[in-house]
């Protein structure tokens, strides 16, 4: 991943849990050296609304903590399963989360779903999981957007300022 990363200049955002962030340290350092983005994905990915508001902002605000002792301050929050309300909303804004950030495409198996079935436009956000198969599937969606006239947008830069979007390239990409 880290290799694809600097090869294509591609701006990566994980959504990370605490607690593999924990097992792997020296990885995420390399990470984000890398020009990967840290972001919150709570301590240890439960289904925030079946939390009490205060247990919920812990597993918010609790990762935020650490990973600013990695060098970098989350501002965006992906709620495991996509589960949110406003109370989830209001508690991530009390601990600085900017913006819950949801998706409206899953790369998984091989193949890319749309949630509307339709096919990509710019500004989408794109869900892939971070588990062994994610350098094919990496593989298998930049071929799709290269073949779609499509780039890689850095998703800070996208969601605060839209005008000023930088794209990594794709025309050095050879699946």
């Amino acid at each position: 991943m880290l290799k694809m990363m600097q090869q294509y200049h591609l701006p990566v955002t994980a959504f990370l849990i605490e607690e593999a962030a924990q097992k792997h340290l020296d990885y995420w350092r390399a990470f984000l050296s890398a020009g990967g983005d840290i972001e919150d994905h709570t301590f240890s990915h439960p289904k925030l609304t079946a939390l009490s508001p205060a247990a919920m902002a812990e597993q918010i605000d609790r990762p935020v903590d650490y990973y600013r002792a990695l060098g970098t301050r989350p501002v965006l929050l992906r709620p495991p399963y996509g589960d949110y309300n406003r109370t989830v909303c209001q508690a991530a804004y009390a601990g600085g989360i900017e913006d819950v950030v949801m998706w409206n495409a899953v790369m998984a198996n091989g193949s890319l779903q749309t949630y509307n079935g339709r096919p990509l436009q710019p500004g989408d956000i794109i869900l892939l999981h971070w588990d062994p198969g994610l350098n094919e599937q990496l593989t298998k969606l930049l071929t799709i957007l290269k073949r779609q006239q499509l780039g890689v947008a850095d998703l800070r830069t996208a969601l605060t300022d839209p005008g000023n979007l930088k794209v990594a390239s794709l025309d050095k990409f050879r699946p």
